[in-house]
């Protein structure tokens, strides 16, 4: 479901199975703002008035009128489409587990700020959010988060140095750079705390630090954390750049088998987050993240962490496409008036050394319409399309004569 609170790259599935340079990559399976504001243009919308914000059919806290739409009740709290009932016994081994229990939502004491919020508490009296959202469809339009040249593009960027947290392959610079995800912007990821990644296999570990199909790509050792800094700088000149609104997602959340396995990863920073109505993630508001003040002004913070156990089958190919559960498992953030950010990355409870590697990229499926991709594109006589086809995308859709040289190649 779309969080209107108050951005974005999202991770992995696993077994217990070695790390190696595959295929399947996609998870080691061994442990200045330009235009509109988005606070200008949701007090726009506002225009002064309360009503504008007004759930309807509200009357107190157990008549929640449009508050938890996609959810369930149990009291107050509101609980996952995915759990069935919201609290109760047994409620920590539906789908969604602690997130089902009532107790558990109120706990949290996270108040519902829309119709679709939930894994939160229903206010006893409706308030106006001064949130941005990237739930509504022409916002997010509005703010051209989905726009060529103004999302953060991890499909044509490069890896121009890899040394997080000294661990290698490369010397120098204890950093990992991705050039070019902005025009003449690179994003420079670094550790600001100790940095370990699965050392057991040669062929695992920081060699899949970098890009994979359009994901970047983080690997930490199961049983772990580490706290990362992303910042964007000059290609030129390395001063630090504040991109326009950008989203910012991370994908295939997931754990391995061992019943205590999870898969965590805290974002700081951010405006608003989405993810889907039957997400299996568990949300935990860090301080008061979650509030409407703290997303307004753009320092949101929450954990997200898996609930779900996963393997290389259900492992998404690409950030623009995703299946059900793929999305399930992932949570997209949107990030405004900022030049860094900050993310912890962990995993624990695994029943062997192992290592997981967390992947991230720009916008994705989760708020951009997918576009044309160029296996939807049938090559001319004497072409052959190319083998990279799932992750190059179409000038429009359809595809057409025009994307030839970008979908094929001519036979020798």
């Amino acid at each position: 479901m779309m969080r209107t609170l108050g951005f974005f790259a999202v991770v992995g599935l696993s077994t217990a199975s070695s790390d190696e340079i595959d295929d399947a990559l996609l998870k080691e399976d061994v442990c200045v703002n330009f235009g509109v504001s988005l606070l200008q243009m949701n007090a726009r919308k506002a225009d002064g008035t309360v009503d504008d914000f007004s759930l309807s059919g509200y009357q107190d806290e157990q008549s929640p009128g449009e508050y938890c739409t996609t959810g369930v009740r149990g009291g107050r709290a509101c609980c996952g489409n995915r759990c069935g009932t919201c609290g109760g016994a047994g409620c920590q081994n539906r789908p969604g587990g602690s997130a089902c229990c009532a107790a558990q939502v109120e706990r949290r004491n996270r108040r519902c700020t829309g119709a679709r919020d939930s894994n939160c508490m229903v206010p006893r009296e409706p308030r106006p959010t001064i949130s941005p959202t990237i739930d509504d469809a022409s916002t997010v339009e509005e703010m051209q988060v989905c726009s060529m040249g103004r999302t953060l593009d991890l499909a044509h960027a490069t890896v121009s140095h890899s040394n997080l947290g000294g661990a290698g392959p490369d010397g120098g610079a204890e950093t990992l750079v991705y050039s070019a995800v902005f025009p003449n912007t690179d994003l420079v990821v670094s550790s600001t705390s100790p940095y370990t990644p699965n050392l057991l296999n040669a062929n695992g570990g920081v060699l899949h630090n970098g890009l994979k199909g359009g994901f970047g790509v983080v690997n930490v050792a199961c049983d772990g954390s580490v706290n990362l800094d992303f910042s964007f700088v000059d290609s030129t000149s390395g001063q630090s750049v504040t991109p326009a609104p950008f989203l910012f997602t991370w994908f295939d959340s997931d754990h391995g088998m061992a019943h205590e396995s999870r898969e965590a990863i805290t974002v700081a920073g951010f405006s608003s987050y989405h993810i889907t109505d039957m997400s299996s993630l568990d949300i935990v508001e860090v301080g008061d993240g979650l509030g409407e003040i703290a997303l307004s002004l753009g320092n949101g913070a929450a954990t997200f962490s898996s609930t779900m156990r996963g393997g290389k089958v259900d492992n998404p190919i690409s950030p623009l496409s995703l299946n059900k559960i793929q999305s399930d498992r992932t949570v997209a953030l949107l990030f405004s008036g900022k030049s860094s950010f900050g993310v912890t990355l962990s995993e624990t409870g695994y029943a062997n050394p192992q290592g997981r590697n967390f992947f991230f990229s720009g916008s994705s499926a989760m708020v951009c319409a997918e576009d044309a991709r160029c296996t939807s594109f049938n090559c001319p006589d004497n072409f052959t399309r190319r083998m990279d086809a799932e992750f190059r995308v179409c000038t429009g859709k359809p595809c057409t004569e025009i994307d030839t040289d970008n979908c094929c190649y001519a036979d020798a």
